[in-house]
């Protein structure tokens, strides 16, 4: 019985997962038309994306210590989909504006995530941390007050420090 409601729920929770995926399809196709760069875009992050996916597998399966390149490149291919957002706005935008700092923060802020999960502990000499904080300076310099906050809660509570709440 148990297995049962666990392949339920695991079923449920693709079905969630592909409904959603279809609402965001949808919405990006009434905001932009077949012919718009955003398109591109799009493609190379899904692309850029999946391939960081099987990289990861492969060096999970190695017995090998991973490369800093490695985790630098997994890192960048994992956060590539989350990029399309970034080219979504800078489509809508049409104002001319760099988008480049607002890459560089989330590519940063990925990659700290990436040395967190696959390999070392974290602390103020890690890579991890030095990839947090200049995600941390790149959201304040930018105005993003809440990335500000969340990124500060996540330095403190990754060096074993209690969570604050900032408002």
């Amino acid at each position: 019985m148990r297995l049962l409601y666990q392949t339920f729920n695991q079923g449920q929770q693709l079905l969630d997962y592909l409904t959603l995926q279809e609402y965001a399809v949808r919405g990006l196709s009434k905001l932009f038309p077949a012919e718009d760069d955003f398109w591109l875009y799009f493609q190379r992050c899904q692309r850029r994306y999946v391939a960081a996916q099987r990289q990861q597998r492969e060096c999970q399966r190695s017995a090998q210590p991973w490369e800093t390149e490695q985790v630098e490149e997994i890192a960048a291919g994992k956060a590539a989909i989350c990029f399309a957002i970034v080219h979504a706005l800078a489509s809508l935008n049409q104002q001319g504006c760099s988008m480049q700092p607002l890459l560089d923060c989330l590519a940063g802020l990925h990659l700290a995530h990436q040395y967190q999960d696959e390999q070392q502990p974290y602390s103020a000499s890690s890579p991890g941390h030095e990839h947090f904080q200049r995600s941390l300076t790149l959201a304040q310099e930018l105005g993003l007050l809440e990335l500000r906050d969340y990124l500060q809660r996540q330095m403190l509570h990754h060096q074993g420090q209690p969570q604050l709440d900032v408002a």
